[in-house]
């Protein structure tokens, strides 16, 4: 048996672990945090190039 990790299996495994009950309450914060609006703020726009933005750069600055 290989020990080959698929995208469709790494993808499902993310999947399920932001949908874990330890991490869904976190999610308002740190959607706060990224945008650097209230998550109030944020549901009413529709696109922000900001938050885009700071989103790729913690991405990037994590890996």
């Amino acid at each position: 048996m290989g020990s080959e990790v698929t995208f469709l299996l790494a993808f499902g495994a993310g999947v399920l672990s932001f949908v874990s009950p330890c991490v869904l309450p976190v999610f308002p914060a740190f959607v706060s945090y990224i945008t650097g609006m209230s998550y109030n703020e944020v549901e009413n726009q529709k696109f922000n190039v900001r938050a885009i933005l700071h989103t790729l750069f913690s991405s990037l600055a994590s890996a």
